[in-house]
């Protein structure tokens, strides 16, 4: 009798929470400021938000939460960080506040949190400092009886690594580049962070697997085996789909409202001009020679290298004409195998299909460009 009840019974459900970390340089900010905007549409689709990058929006300097955002928590990561990894932080960046939790943060994390039960609504945290290792654990802490999952978006790692160079000059600062005299090229950026897989190369390496044998901590694949050994809930999502914002929206959380709304804002702008898109290579060049008349401006070096183009042609030469220092074949050739293999890991189900295919036509052209090679 009583087995017979208990089964019309069921426990209630966990709010949920959906914890994005990252990886850098796939669209987080374009997401964050997303949300910021459509904040009234997330509540009516029952979700409170947290997004990186909106103390701008606070009036008052007191004001830590408004409607359903969290407004001033940026440096929630601090907060969930061990204490090596606030060291590891405080050195890298040069900046003693990035790692301190602030006394406010946790206490108004809590009436975060309970707003949002109490609207019976599930929760968005935003922030790619949680993609820093000792988070995955310290997500637990501060968010028990909360069902988690992780949301990481993939870049192709050949594409993505391209990107993540002009960032890291914009992230080391000023003194940085100076002892650096300037600049890392493309090339010295993508041999560093892969010289292991370089010195070893290809499947046959024992106990190593290929896709371990790159360094760049802050990448899809990287951040996601730290996260899967605590988190059973991790939702890899594919930048190269189109729309991330939609992708968010639609297919992780499956907020109608705003999914609705992006899916009418990307029809709008369809068929608008976007803007003509700058050599690597002479980016790169920028970088070496005006670091620090531009202080790091990613936008600075872009607008440096089209100048750069257009002097070039209005001297009957172009950018073939430069000299080039560029990956060795061997060195693509296992740029790519180890590009096929994340695929094929984080979204197995897009490899087998038509992602094999994709990302080979994809590295094809931007070899063929000169991606990668540096003047």
């Amino acid at each position: 009798f009583l087995f017979h009840n208990a089964l019309k019974y069921s426990l209630p459900s966990r709010p949920k929470a959906y914890v994005h970390v990252g990886a850098p340089k796939t669209g987080s900010t374009a997401i964050q400021n997303a949300m910021a905007n459509d904040k009234r549409a997330l509540a009516m689709d029952k979700y409170f938000i947290a997004p990186h990058g909106q103390d701008f929006l606070q009036g008052n300097p007191k004001t830590y939460i408004v409607d359903n955002m969290f407004v001033r928590c940026d440096q929630i990561a601090a907060c969930v960080w061990s204490d090596d990894q606030r060291i590891q932080v405080s050195k890298g960046s040069g900046d003693k506040n990035a790692s301190i939790c602030p006394d406010y943060l946790m206490p108004t994390f809590e009436e975060f949190l309970s707003n949002a039960v109490e609207s019976q609504s599930d929760i968005v945290i935003s922030n790619e400092w949680l993609n820093r290792p000792s988070s995955e654990t310290g997500l637990v802490n501060i968010l028990p009886g909360w069902d988690i999952t992780i949301v990481i978006f993939y870049r192709r790692f050949f594409d993505w690594v391209v990107s993540a160079h002009y960032q890291w000059h914009a992230d080391l600062g000023i003194e940085a580049m100076r002892s650096l005299e300037g600049r890392v090229s493309l090339v010295d950026f993508i041999r560093k962070f892969c010289s292991r897989l370089f010195e070893i190369g290809g499947r046959s390496h024992g106990s190593d697997r290929v896709e371990d044998l790159t360094d760049i901590g802050e990448y899809t694949y990287h951040i996601w085996k730290r996260y899967k050994v605590v988190h059973e809930n991790i939702k890899i999502v594919n930048f190269h789909d189109g729309n991330i914002i939609q992708s968010f929206y639609c297919n992780v959380l499956h907020a109608s409202n705003v999914c609705d709304m992006e899916r009418k804002r990307a029809k709008e702008i369809k068929n608008e001009k976007s803007n003509a898109k700058s050599s690597t290579a002479l980016i790169d060049l920028a970088i070496g020679l005006h670091w620090e008349i531009n202080k790091g401006s990613i936008e600075h070096f872009r607008e440096t290298s089209h100048r750069m183009s257009e002097l070039l042609i209005s001297k009957g030469l172009s950018e073939s004409d430069l000299p080039k220092e560029c990956l060795s074949e061997r060195e693509s050739s296992l740029l790519l195998e180890v590009s096929l293999q994340y695929e094929q890991v984080l979204l197995p189900e897009v490899f087998r299909s038509h992602g094999e295919k994709s990302l080979r036509r994809h590295f094809a052209t931007m070899a063929v460009a000169g991606t990668f090679c540096s003047i």
